[in-house]
């Protein structure tokens, strides 16, 4: 796990992606390992992938916030507004002090046109 943390913190995302793996060979539920697989997948553009590993590492961990905060991206580039908002507010449910996810949340709102509720999710960003 040292390994595969060090890599990423070098910039060597195939690196760590193998080193990951090596992780879910010993741990199939490792939550984080889970959770940077499935970041990995969406940055490569692989949403099938990402989908599988996310969701894996969400269920996994439920109160592995990033999990969920990578899953409302994932839905969010497919254009399923609906699920973003609901991963982002899993986010926030198991992380409540994650401004980033308040302020994701916020920009999914103000994008649907709800802007009053967009507004509250920026003052509650801002209050971390």
């Amino acid at each position: 796990m040292a390994d595969a943390a060090e890599s990423m913190r070098r910039g060597q995302s195939a690196a760590a992606a193998s080193r990951w793996q090596q992780v879910l060979k010993l741990d199939p539920e490792h939550a984080a390992a889970l959770n940077y697989l499935g970041a990995h997948a969406l940055a490569q553009g692989d949403h099938a992938s990402a989908r599988e590993y996310l969701q894996h590492a969400a269920s996994a961990d439920p109160g592995l916030a990033i999990a969920h905060a990578n899953l409302s991206r994932l839905h969010t580039r497919e254009g399923n507004t609906t699920a973003a908002l609901e991963a982002i507010t899993r986010a926030i449910n198991a992380e409540p002090s994650a401004w980033g996810a308040h302020f994701e949340k916020a920009r999914l709102l103000q994008a649907a046109g709800r802007q009053r509720e967009a507004g509250a999710a920026w003052g509650n960003g801002l209050q971390y």
